[in-house]
């Protein structure tokens, strides 16, 4: 299954801005797994650049596409983490988790 699949599944669609900048953080997370270790320093800053945007916009985006997969499909979500997701998780540990799935 594919990012882009996942994230149409957990309710997160092109129409919203952090469906594109979601999977530009799984592409930068992908190429150098320690960016989930420097997400506000590192990760945010990359991802706004690529979208022309600041980093506070980029962190707003992907709290919004979190927050949607949790209201939305959180059965789905449970199935593709590890571990047990009991509150509504991170930006980080949601592209962790979704980074994980598809490796």
């Amino acid at each position: 299954m594919d990012y882009h699949a996942i994230l149409l599944q957990l309710g997160i669609t092109p129409n919203y801005k952090g469906y594109h900048q979601m999977l530009t953080a799984l592409e930068i997370v992908e190429a150098n797994p320690e960016a989930l270790t420097m997400v506000t320093k590192w990760l945010y800053p990359a991802v706004a650049k690529r979208h022309q945007t600041n980093w506070k916009q980029v962190e707003r985006n992907l709290r919004i596409a979190v927050r949607t997969a949790w209201g939305t499909n959180r059965d789905f979500l449970q199935k593709l983490s590890p571990l047990p997701v009991k509150k509504r998780p991170t930006v980080s540990q949601f592209i962790s988790i979704l980074w994980k799935t598809d490796t």
